[in-house]
């Protein structure tokens, strides 16, 4: 069950615990004169927003299941402490609670549920009505259940305030102040990238493209977002969208409208390698580049896999060997249901990487697996391909502009 604020575009969240992380945790709280906020609470929300994130509170309220409060208890207690938020410059943007419990529920409480935690049901409802990208997601708690059902849910960042050895896959905080550091700031807000004056002119040659105009925008953030975090871009797909994914490749790992000269630390640094004259010139013909791999350029791996294992996961393959949680999988498929491509969007979803597809106009197989789909108004194969072409070339340039432009 949740109270929501709504958004528009997707964005990460800090998931917070309430009993023990927002405020002490003296058993079933429920009452203004038994709330004692936790140091440190107010500044951290305020600093989750200033870097873009939504500040979510997932709660289990079994003493709701129990009878020793009720619901509407519960959300005039939500609501002061919402203002008291607010009162301290800072704001909660949605509550989730489950009031039930399996075995001490009364009458319809008594049930098990994937809502209350270590399930993961709040925290995907959350992702669903608010639009969240939970890879870029903090969860923090302060019991191993908080922790479980942020890695079911396939939260990014795991981080425990408890007293309890911490869990494997997670980060132990001592203090709510320390848990800041893993606040990572927003690269680029909507309102610079709807500035895109190559996805404008995209726009103007190509009007049948204008209602892709938001996940173009869209397509634009992941990545920026991907590379600025330390990522890389991985493309694969099949026949003319193998060569489409090889293209993509050329015009991120060089120059493609925008100057890309060297920092001064890596100049200096060629400088000590190769000595002055010899390391200048070096700098001078080497360009910055945007890390980006076509998985179709290889010849040994794809062919010993393909006669040893399955043609059909080579590309799940490289995505499994190559992939990190900050890099982005673009696939390309004119018909969206190309088997080795659905399968590599699979374990990139397994692994925790961004994902888009450039396809025609059926949503196909990769559907489920891309983060944004940006499907051509075409059907025919051909036709499909010659919007693909100018689609990449707008998003290249629109990222180099984002990365270099102001070099």
């Amino acid at each position: 069950m949740g109270t929501t604020s709504m958004l528009n575009m997707r964005q990460p969240a800090l998931f917070l615990d309430r009993d023990g992380v927002v405020n002490l945790d003296f058993g079933y709280v429920h009452q203004k004169k038994d709330v004692v906020f936790i140091d440190g609470i107010f500044p951290l929300a305020r600093a989750a927003h200033e870097a873009g994130y939504l500040v979510v509170i997932v709660t289990n309220q079994a003493g709701i299941g129990r009878g020793y409060y009720t619901e509407e208890q519960f959300h005039i207690l939500m609501e002061w402490m919402r203002n008291e938020f607010c009162a301290h410059d800072s704001f909660l943007d949605a509550v989730y609670f489950c009031p039930d419990h399996p075995e001490h529920g009364i009458g319809k409480y008594k049930k098990s549920s994937e809502m209350r935690k270590p399930g993961p049901g709040m925290i995907l409802q959350a992702t669903e009505e608010l639009n969240l990208d939970l890879r870029a997601s903090i969860m923090l708690g302060d019991s191993i259940h908080d922790i479980e059902a942020g890695a079911a849910a396939g939260v990014g960042t795991l981080l425990y305030f408890g007293t309890k050895d911490c869990p494997q896959n997670a980060n132990k905080i001592a203090t709510l102040a320390e848990a800041e550091r893993f606040l990572s700031p927003r690269i680029c807000s909507m309102s610079q990238i709807k500035d895109s004056p190559h996805i404008s002119s995209l726009l103007q040659r190509y009007p049948k493209l204008i209602p892709l105009e938001s996940q173009l925008y869209t397509c634009v953030t992941m990545m920026a977002e991907c590379v600025q975090s330390g990522g890389k871009i991985l493309t694969c797909g099949n026949g003319g969208s193998a060569a489409d994914a090889e293209h993509i490749v050329g015009e991120l790992m060089k120059r493609f409208l925008y100057d890309r000269p060297l920092s001064v630390t890596d100049v200096k640094a060629l400088e000590r390698v190769c000595g002055h004259e010899e390391g200048r010139r070096l700098a001078g013909s080497l360009e910055r580049a945007i890390p980006a791999i076509s998985l179709v350029s290889g010849v040994a791996l794809p062919t010993a896999f393909a006669n040893d294992v399955t043609a059909e996961n080579c590309f799940a393959q490289q995505v499994f060997g190559l992939g990190q949680r900050n890099d982005l999988l673009w696939v390309i498929s004119t018909s969206g249901n190309s088997r080795n491509v659905v399968q590599a969007l699979r374990v990139a979803r397994m692994k925790g990487l961004r994902t888009v597809g450039l396809t025609g106009d059926s949503p196909g197989a990769v559907a489920p697996y891309c983060d944004v789909q940006l499907r051509m108004p075409e059907t025919l194969t051909p036709a499909v391909q010659e919007l693909h072409l100018p689609v990449y070339h707008a998003l290249c340039a629109e990222l180099e502009r984002i990365l270099f432009a102001s070099i």
